[in-house]
């Protein structure tokens, strides 16, 4: 039984479970991303304005927000199962950082009142920051580059060290250091600008406050404005995603479809102990194409242990 043993295990190995019970074994991201194929993100992060071209605090066409965010889990959108994203669960720690850029701003809302600068509110469109793909060294040209185009980059490892208060990173350099210490995995942005014909990509924020400050007036139950972004992935070392999920926001030429949509509220930091000034919630959904690949290697493992159990039979 030795030989017919070894086979079953090798075939629990390739699908991830152990013999014991069919529970999962610690999984990486591309594992998980691969057993299940249509998922939903759930993130948690924060974010604060980098580059204030006037000084005024305000968002402006051409400032930036930065971030970083934390995954704690993955949602299979088929079966509604959840896989936790931590190593408490044993599996991969996924994390990401972020910069956008202000390409439009509009007014949506009356004056306000005077004095409240959570009153005021703001319809923006967000585009790709040049400086960012630049990598967590920020300089261009060396190999920690992203791809040309990326809004966010998102990184795997073991430890769960991004967190968003002064005691574990006291700076934001310091917080986007613990997530950019793990391998880089997923680069996620607007690929037009390599020249690609993806054409749906597009980063609205809706009924938002221009001054990002303001939102740590309130807590982080209060929602300051709400997100939508459609983005391709422009690098990926953990499968390729189908164009096939509908698009929040028409875009002239497209043809409706993107491979990754997002969405959710940006809210206060009152509450929360962070050097951040907003934070959000947000969904990212995203569908692997192969998993077809995986259902492939298990047939021939299952051909495999046919063959196997054949000789052993023989033998005996």
């Amino acid at each position: 039984m030795k030989l017919k043993t070894t086979v079953f295990a090798a075939l629990a190995a390739a699908f991830g479970l152990t013999l014991a019970g069919g529970s999962a074994q610690a999984a990486t991201i591309a594992q998980i991303m691969a057993a299940n194929p249509n998922f939903q993100l759930e993130d948690d992060s924060v974010e604060s304005q980098n580059v204030d071209l006037n000084g005024d605090s305000n968002l402006d066409v051409g400032d930036t927000l930065r971030g970083i965010v934390e995954f704690p889990q993955l949602r299979n959108l088929d079966t509604t199962d959840v896989v936790l994203l931590a190593p408490i669960a044993g599996n991969s720690h996924l994390s990401a950082v972020f910069e956008v850029e202000v390409l439009t701003k509009t007014q949506t809302a009356g004056a306000g009142t005077p004095g409240d600068p959570t009153d005021d509110l703001f319809t923006f469109t967000f585009g790709v920051h040049a400086a960012f793909d630049d990598g967590p060294d920020g300089i261009d040209g060396t190999a920690d580059d992203y791809a040309v185009g990326t809004m966010i980059a998102f990184f795997e490892d073991g430890v769960d060290d991004v967190n968003f208060g002064p005691v574990s990173c006291p700076t934001t350099a310091a917080c986007e250091a613990n997530v950019t210490d793990g391998t880089h995995i997923l680069a996620l942005g607007f690929d037009d600008l390599s020249g690609d014909t993806e054409k749906d990509e597009a980063w609205v924020a809706n009924n938002a406050i221009e001054d990002p400050t303001a939102a740590t007036l309130v807590s982080s139950s209060t929602a300051v404005g709400q997100f939508n972004f459609q983005l391709t992935d422009l690098f990926s070392s953990v499968g390729d995603f189908f164009e096939n999920k509908d698009t929040f926001i028409p875009v002239v030429g497209g043809n409706g479809k993107i491979s990754w949509l997002g969405s959710g509220s940006v809210l206060g930091t009152s509450d929360l102990n962070t050097i951040y000034d907003v934070s959000d919630d947000a969904d990212l959904t995203a569908e692997v194409p192969e998993p077809g690949t995986l259902g492939l290697m298990g047939a021939g493992l299952l051909a495999l242990a046919g063959f196997a159990r054949r000789r052993f039979r023989k033998a005996a």
